[in-house]
């Protein structure tokens, strides 16, 4: 991992208990919490068959440290989710978003605990130019309210130029809105 020298991080209030988002937010699925920027979103699982021998391919394969991972695909429309089967550490998500841009993530935290979740890039599209990015999002109850602050925050490589910076910034207020919408 290159040395982090680069942070944005944004809040937001979403007005619904604290309990509630977290249950839909920890499976990190992304069609479902920025369903206005997000096209689909995939669980990669591991790809062979009952032998461990390479089975057919799926629509979407990725390839990653010499192990071969296969989509379990649905639209953002979709009504049940695959992530419910994997919240597991490791774990991997592909996200396609509407502006074509296309990023493989790995899980590295779940906390029931600090209502947190944090996840790693581990690869894109030749059109996003940083190496590392890593992403945490938390919530924090409202007491006074019975309503939650969500806290996004991302690190990123010392190559991130300022296309990549703004591009997540505007992602995360996005995503803002969309729980807004989703949770009310």
């Amino acid at each position: 991992m290159s040395l982090i020298v680069c942070r944005n991080s944004e809040s937001g209030v979403i007005r619904v208990p604290t309990s509630r988002l977290w249950q839909r937010l920890r499976e990190l699925n992304f069609c479902d919490i920025m369903p206005s920027i997000v096209a689909k979103c995939s669980l990669l699982i591991p790809h062979s068959g009952p032998s461990g021998e390479a089975s057919t391919k799926s629509p979407t394969t990725v390839k990653l440290e010499d192990v071969e991972y296969s989509d379990l695909s649905f639209t953002c429309a979709s009504v049940s989710s695959p992530f419910q089967s994997s919240l597991s550490v490791g774990s991997l998500r592909h996200v396609l978003y509407k502006d074509n841009a296309e990023f493989v993530f790995r899980i590295i935290e779940i906390s029931d605990i600090q209502r947190q979740v944090s996840f790693e890039l581990i690869e894109t599209d030749a059109t996003v130019n940083v190496s590392s990015v890593l992403h945490t999002i938390q919530l924090h109850e409202i007491t006074e309210t019975n309503e939650t602050l969500v806290t996004w925050t991302t690190d990123f490589s010392g190559d991130c130029d300022m296309h990549v910076y703004n591009d997540c910034k505007y992602k995360k207020l996005d995503a803002f809105k969309d729980m807004r919408n989703v949770f009310q």
